[in-house]
Order: C-alpha cells, then structure tokens, then sequence
C-alpha cells in the first residue's frame, strides 16, 4: 500500500498543503528565537550562552554575547527568507 509522506512531491511538482504548512510554522519559530537574541531583551543572549557551556563542549566557553547575537540575526533572515519562499506555495496549493 503506497502512503503519501507529508513532505513528498505531488504530481505536479508541488507539496502538498500539510508540509507547507509545516515549514511555515517552524520558519516562524526558528525566526522568532533568532530574533529574541539578536534583540537581546533583558539579556537573553548573556543567559543563552551561561546555559550553552552545561550542554555543549568545545568553544562554547569562548562565545561572547554578540556572536550569539549575530547568529540569532542570522537565524532570523534565513527564516523570513524561507517565509518568503513558502508564502507562494501555500497560496498555490
């Protein structure tokens, strides 16, 4: 029996609704923290980086606060560029 994944092409080349969906929720969520630490309201980037040493190894120690924050610029655009991207399609399908 042949199951329709929510993430497959359809036949005419686009997605189908429910991935669409999908990637606009998580391009809205993965922009909206990026756009807290780039922010930086009440020093959330300073608080992000005292949590980051605990989970992770390596360079986290070195990380300053306005390397979080330019990341968090950067997961921003890439995410309202992905909105971008998608809005056409979900108005298609």
């Amino acid at each position: 029996m042949l199951q329709i994944e929510p993430n497959t092409l359809l036949a005419d080349g686009g997605t189908s609704p429910a991935s669409t969906l999908i990637s606009i929720i998580f391009f809205l969520t993965f922009g909206g923290f990026g756009l807290i630490l780039a922010i930086n309201p009440r020093q959330i980037a300073e608080r992000f980086l005292d949590l980051t040493p605990k989970m992770l190894f390596g360079f986290a120690e070195g990380v300053e606060p306005r390397i979080a924050r330019f990341v968090g610029a950067c997961a921003a655009l890439l995410s309202l560029v992905g909105i971008i991207l998608e809005i056409p399609v979900a108005l298609r399908s």
